[in-house]
């Protein structure tokens, strides 16, 4: 009985996931609306339950491709993985998350890479064209109704995507992300948070199989210096600070493998260096403001 309770867990989670996603979709679609009319009570009565899917699949998609990254990865190289868990929540992105456990050490610097890696990825490529069809449904609104809604960063990786569909903005309009487009800066912000090389985190478990011990704690000290720095800038940081403390300290006396980190091949550090790449382009310093 608790074996088919513990099979049941992923899929419970995935179902809740989605229904707090599509919520949160409702409430996205309302604001979308809401900037572009400039009319706010029409707006919600003109949005629908459907209305939710469009967020939710964004989302769940890109989370999921990601995961399904990590679980190839470890089957591929042997090493027994769980499920993934879905955790539904009362958020900005209708969930907290997802996460899978390994359940047993990755044998090799290279497998440690190869499984992590995967993630980001997979939830790269699911995530640029989420992008590119959130962007290209969603519409330009005046300043000063964007000036009443919640200020977001915008990465570099979104300010190409709009400047490459839509071109030049006339002038006193911006862009309002349609919610799949929302469901794609959540991507992005999640992502750029994972690469941090702190920890458990996908950018932890990449630090430390290419590093020594000694330097890879140095990255784990590094983010966490970093998310402390930023805590000026938004809110978000300062959470983010703690997060990367407790996983800097708790990977902090991690087992080195008896190999050295020159075992690690120069595709694989290629790689890393094509996620470098990719936190930058994920990145914004100011992921939400207050409301201006």
């Amino acid at each position: 009985m608790r074996t088919r309770l513990i099979g049941s867990a992923p899929a419970l989670s995935l179902v809740l996931t989605a229904v707090s996603c599509w919520v949160v979709g409702i409430a996205h679609t309302a604001t979308y609306r809401t900037l572009i009319t400039g009319d706010e009570e029409t707006a919600i009565q003109s949005v629908s339950p459907l209305d939710g899917v469009w967020f939710a699949v964004g989302i769940l998609g890109i989370l999921g491709t990601h995961e399904l990254g990590h679980w190839c990865a470890a089957r591929r190289h042997g090493v027994a993985v769980s499920p993934p868990l879905f955790i539904p929540g009362p958020t900005f992105a209708g969930t907290f998350g997802a996460f899978m456990r390994l359940r047993g050490r990755p044998p090799t610097r290279r497998c440690a890479f190869d499984i992590a890696a995967a993630g980001p990825l997979a939830g790269f490529a699911a995530l640029l064209p989420v992008l590119w069809a959130g962007v290209a449904l969603s519409a330009s609104a005046p300043l000063e109704a964007l000036d009443t809604a919640r200020a977001i960063g915008h990465p570099a990786l979104l300010q190409a995507a709009v400047a490459l569909v839509h071109g030049p903005i006339r002038d006193g309009h911006a862009i309002a992300l349609h919610p799949l487009a929302t469901a794609a800066w959540i991507g992005m912000l999640l992502t750029a948070l994972n690469l941090f090389p702190a920890g458990q985190l996908d950018g932890g478990h990449i630090a430390h199989a290419l590093l020594s011990r000694a330097w890879a704690r140095a990255a784990g000290l590094t983010a966490t210096t970093a998310a402390a720095l930023l805590s000026t800038e938004s809110g978000v940081w300062i959470a983010w600070t703690l997060v990367t403390s407790v996983m800097t300290f708790t990977n902090w006396n991690a087992t080195p493998w008896n190999e050295p980190p020159a075992a690690v091949d120069i595709s694989r550090r290629l790689v890393a260096g094509a996620l470098a790449i990719t936190l930058a382009l994920c990145f914004t310093p100011v992921p939400l403001g207050p409301v201006r």
